[in-house]
């Protein structure tokens, strides 16, 4: 249901893993457009996780708290209720008390667009 933005993908592969997998203790989000996203950023999110108790660990750049995000499973009514084209930010900045941060300084580079493919060959 991509017209209904992007809080609807986020549901759906959130209820996805619900289902296949009922007890969760949390669910790490990525996007697909971080081109230099690799599996060490993913492990030192979750290494956070463990290591500080924190129930939101988002990715840093320049100032940015994003994604990828890890979010503990106390978050998944909340992420349910997500409409438009809007991520978790919104859950992240309301929480921010609640949130560690793992730096991710190449995050901010995504590719939305043609030049971006550009800048990235």
């Amino acid at each position: 249901n991509w017209q209904s933005g992007l809080s609807s993908s986020i549901i759906c592969g959130l209820d996805y893993l619900i289902e296949k997998e009922p007890i969760l203790d949390y669910v790490v989000f990525l996007v697909c457009d971080q081109p230099y996203l690799k599996a060490s950023n993913i492990q030192a999110i979750v290494d956070e996780f463990y290591l500080n108790h924190q129930p939101i660990v988002a990715s840093d750049y320049e100032g940015i708290q994003g994604t990828p995000a890890l979010f503990e499973s106390s978050f998944f009514e909340e992420i349910r209720k997500l409409s438009g084209d809007r991520g978790a930010m919104s859950i992240i900045k309301k929480y921010a008390n609640k949130v560690a941060l793992v730096p991710f300084q190449d995050g901010i580079f995504d590719v939305d667009t043609s030049e971006d493919i550009e800048k990235l060959k």
